[in-house]
């Protein structure tokens, strides 16, 4: 799969579950509040200060991953901002660094191992032609 594809996908369905999230919580989802951006700390740091600009008004941030929460935590103490009172910070990976920032970084962790484990297998099974169907696992 081509990396560009695979990173549209994954965007896609994280945002697909933001929604759901929202819905399922009976709140409206703002098209405004989310920002487009690429994945690296600089990205993040410059997404706080779009957004700042723009005058979104927020009290929290949910990141792509925790690479882009590094670059908004670095953006928001720089313009003042106390980490968590004034703003929350949520990233994605959990990632060694995220447990270095201060305060530590609130994180989603998700099973990396076991990940390439189960693709492993689905691999394994399509090369021996045990599977004839693509099945998606999420």
């Amino acid at each position: 799969m081509d990396k560009k594809i695979a990173k549209t996908v994954y965007n896609s369905m994280r945002l697909e579950g933001y929604k759901k999230a929202l819905e399922e919580n009976g709140i409206h989802f703002d098209r405004d509040m989310v920002i487009i951006t690429g994945v690296g700390i600089e990205d993040g740091y410059n997404a706080v200060n779009q957004a700042i600009s723009k005058g979104i008004d927020f009290d929290s941030i949910f990141c792509y991953n925790d690479m882009l929460a590094l670059g908004v935590i670095k953006a928001l103490k720089e313009k003042g901002f106390s980490i968590p009172e004034d703003v929350s910070i949520v990233g994605y990976d959990d990632i060694i660094f995220s447990s270095f920032v201060c305060p530590a970084l609130t994180t989603v962790r998700i099973d990396k191992y076991r990940s390439g484990y189960e693709a492993f297998k689905i691999l394994i099974d399509i090369v021996k032609g045990n599977r004839k169907k693509i099945k998606k696992r999420v």
